[in-house]
């Protein structure tokens, strides 16, 4: 996204000038200095503007998946909290906490529980956690375009897996 220092540069380079001419000694000039760093800083602001505003009018889709083996979804982390159905709450976030193999060893992770976030049950031995990133159609308008990127998650479990318990309170 080159817009935030494109207009932080035309602005130094055009407005440095008028705002230091009106600086006759020592401490006008520093202040003249920390007026030009607060409105380059606000010029920068205006630029992520323009940035944003272009990102949300090109197009993008999803790419993907990233496929991680699970080896396991957990229902207790030893955090207090409400667990129920894979999920738990930590506070008033819903995650989904797993297991998953990198390497030779395990690495823990949770997902906040979203409505980007699925659950699948199908016939096969092992679980998997699909994620697909939200990106630009052509990947050269990373250049001038802002995207907050985002992420949607698929959990692919085996059959039977998902626990069918309800308790009304």
């Amino acid at each position: 996204m080159i817009w935030p220092f494109l207009f932080v540069v035309l602005f130094v380079i055009f407005a440095w000038r008028s705002i230091y001419d009106k600086a006759d000694d020592f401490l006008e000039h520093c202040f003249s200095t920390f007026f030009l760093v607060i409105l380059t800083a606000v010029v920068f602001g205006v630029g992520v503007g323009f940035a944003s505003l272009i990102g949300l009018a090109v197009p993008k889709h999803w790419t993907g998946p990233e496929t991680a083996q699970l080896v396991s979804l957990r229902d207790s982390d030893g955090i207090s909290g409400h667990f129920f159905l894979g999920t738990g709450s930590i506070g008033t976030t819903q995650y989904y906490f797993f297991y998953e193999e990198v390497g030779q060893g395990y690495q823990p992770g949770k997902v906040a529980v979203t409505e980007k976030v699925m659950v699948f049950e199908e016939k096969q031995q092992n679980g998997e956690l699909k994620v697909y990133t939200r990106r630009f159609v052509n990947p050269w308008l990373r250049w001038v375009a802002l995207h907050w990127q985002g992420q949607k998650y698929e959990f692919v479990i085996p059959a039977g897996s998902l626990k069918k318990n309800f308790i009304l309170q």
